[in-house]
């Protein structure tokens, strides 16, 4: 690809960006808050599962979220005015309290709720604990919006923060791993949907950070609604829309590449243009994020000009939001993620045309629904759809014979893999409101259900090697293109009681049920319980374990290894005497292609 071309296209992207972006910033705060009732010793009890109603005294505008695991509930993009927030839980006392927001500051607002038809005033008061001790989960290492706006660049990739969680740490080949497991023994989700390559288990979805609301990674799940891992599961959540439009538009200059005082194309560029806001105020919301990105890496061993690895890619999310009532939301979202990466091969003995390209698309398509009940639960319902089409061919047009010699190789790169992945999921999890029996239970439980295929194909081109004084060794030469296909259902069902037996001990108690039409087994039983202790009453201190079966999920590439052929081994012809001058015979190796993955 020539420079040129490059620089062209990316003056078109920042034409078309500056065209639409515009300033306009809107007078909007927010609101957030913990539920939580005291016991007699002024210990804290945070209550999930809580209806938390706002209202506009003006417009009487309602809007309605439930509290989380920790008792916490957020309203988000709300215009500065006068509000009412009610809080109701079945069994305890209904409370409201009215707040003006007027800065951006977002504002807090606490409950505390009493159990219904109680008279009893409680004025011993507690300094909130400062560990989670709602579940054996919980504490897990969290990254905000603002601390992913303050660590990476907001068209980066969240994924690229990673690494500043405990636990997690990037490996030489770039990829991720969560508590020493290999990359593909982790599950991704976003928006409680799964975002794995079915081919290679790996996550395979690039989204912008300034779309990300928050990414926690749980290193120690013991809750029976995650499955598919073995290391950890990663939880993403995006933003939507606010209730007065805002534009956002970075970086819109690109970084040229200078070699000898002379420009010689675009280095890098990574214009990124955001806007969000009502098209119905109170009712429908939109979130849209893209940018582009243009990158090269310099491999120093290689000569100027042609010694760069190319990455060139485009990121979109969009998120549509609707309240179709206080009680029911409707969530659609569209992640496009189309990348391609020139020369992906290339080092000290691979230049430019003996490299490969590596050529990435595909979508991911969501949709939610969320129905809070009167007296407190909710339940979730969820569709997914996920498509990623991958192809990896020599970077050289017109490609041939690979030549391997000792000090630099040549020729072309000799293999050409096209994979075709797709990815369905429905699933439903019905959250109980929480019930106060010998302590308080939270009970849970949810189906899934996913269906993917997969179709590839590979075929490689002749590889001579060659001796360091010039001579040929030998020559490989595989058999003709080889086609795969196949398909996979997996079934799951769990329950849940996350059981906090006093404020300073919680159970988790769960059961999961899997099913793997690629597995050997019917049914995989994963019981699994968790603990969470404070020992002191300071809330300083928390002691977490469990116990439990995990099954990780089989990829692809697991699944169609057998059914790859077996290699024949070399049998070199008999060599003459040194003081023979007959001429040698060249060895010629045939062999049967096998699987092999971009390493870009």
């Amino acid at each position: 690809m020539s420079s040129s071309a490059s620089f062209r296209r990316v003056v078109i992207v920042l034409l078309v960006s500056a065209t639409l972006a515009s300033a306009a910033f809107a007078k909007s705060g927010s609101i957030s808050g913990k539920v939580f009732t005291l016991d007699s010793v002024g210990d804290r009890s945070v209550w999930p599962n809580a209806r938390v109603t706002l209202t506009n005294t003006n417009t009487k505008f309602e809007l309605s979220t439930i509290s989380n695991e920790l008792g916490d509930y957020t309203f988000a993009g709300i215009l500065f005015g006068e509000y009412d927030v009610a809080v109701s839980l079945a069994g305890l006392e209904t409370i409201t309290k009215h707040i003006a927001p007027n800065s951006d500051t977002p504002a807090k607002l606490d409950f505390e709720l009493k159990v219904a038809g109680q008279t009893l005033s409680v004025t011993v008061a507690a300094d909130a604990p400062t560990v989670d001790t709602s579940s054996s989960s919980g504490g897990a290492p969290t990254l905000s919006a603002k601390d992913l706006k303050a660590v990476i660049e907001l068209n980066q990739d969240f994924q690229d923060a990673l690494p500043l969680l405990p636990g997690v740490v990037r490996g030489p080949d770039g990829l991720i791993r969560i508590k020493g497991g290999r990359t593909n023994q982790a599950n991704t989700l976003v928006n409680s949907a799964s975002v794995t390559d079915p081919f290679t288990g790996q996550a395979a979805l690039g989204l912008p950070a300034v779309a990300v609301q928050s990414v926690t990674v749980l290193s120690n799940p013991f809750s029976a609604e995650y499955g598919r891992f073995a290391s950890g599961v990663v939880e993403v959540n995006t933003r939507s829309g606010t209730d007065e439009w805002k534009f956002l538009f970075e970086d819109p200059i690109p970084r040229f590449r200078w070699i000898g005082g002379k420009i010689h194309g675009v280095e890098g560029a990574s214009p990124h243009f955001t806007f969000a806001g009502p098209l119905k105020k109170g009712e429908l919301y939109l979130f849209q994020s893209i940018g582009y990105g243009y990158d090269t890496l310099n491999n120093y061993s290689i000569p100027d000009p042609n010694n760069v690895r190319i990455v060139e890619k485009v990121n979109s999310y969009t998120q549509l939001d609707w309240n179709s009532t206080p009680n029911q939301r409707f969530s659609a979202s569209v992640a496009l993620d189309p990348q391609d990466t020139f020369y992906a091969t290339i080092n000290t003995f691979d230049p430019q045309p003996v490299t490969a390209n590596y050529r990435q698309r595909g979508y991911f398509v969501t949709g939610t629904h969320r129905w809070i009940f009167a007296n407190g639960g909710f339940l979730q319902s969820l569709f997914s759809a996920k498509q990623l089409d991958t192809r990896v061919y020599p970077a050289d047009p017109l490609p041939g014979q690979m030549l391997l010699n000792p000090y630099s190789n040549s020729g072309s790169y000799f293999a050409l893999q096209n994979r075709y992945t797709n990815l369905y999921q429905w699933a439903q999890t019905l959250h109980w409101r929480p019930v106060e029996r010998a302590g308080r239970h939270q009970f849970t439980a949810g189906y899934a259900y996913s269906y993917s295929d997969y179709s590839g194909d590979i075929s490689n081109l002749p590889v001579s090697v060659q001796r360091g004084d010039g001579s040929f060794a030998s020559t490989i030469r595989y058999d003709g293109a080889l086609a795969s296909l196949a398909t996979k259902n997996e079934v799951a069902f769990f329950v849940q009681d996350n059981w906090q037996i006093f404020p300073r001990l919680t159970l988790d108690l769960g059961i999961r049920f899997d099913h793997y039409s690629l597995s050997s087994q019917a049914v995989n039983v994963a019981p699994r319980i968790g603990f969470v202790f404070a020992p002191t009453r300071d809330g300083k201190t928390a002691i977490r374990g469990g116990i439990g079966l995990f099954y990780d999920k089989i990829p692809f590439n697991v699944a169609i290894f057998q059914r790859y052929r077996r290699r024949p081994s070399l049998t070199s012809p008999p060599m003459a005497s040194p003081s023979s001058t007959a001429p040698q015979p060249t060895p010629t190796l045939s062999l049967r292609p096998a699987c092999k993955y971009p390493t870009a």
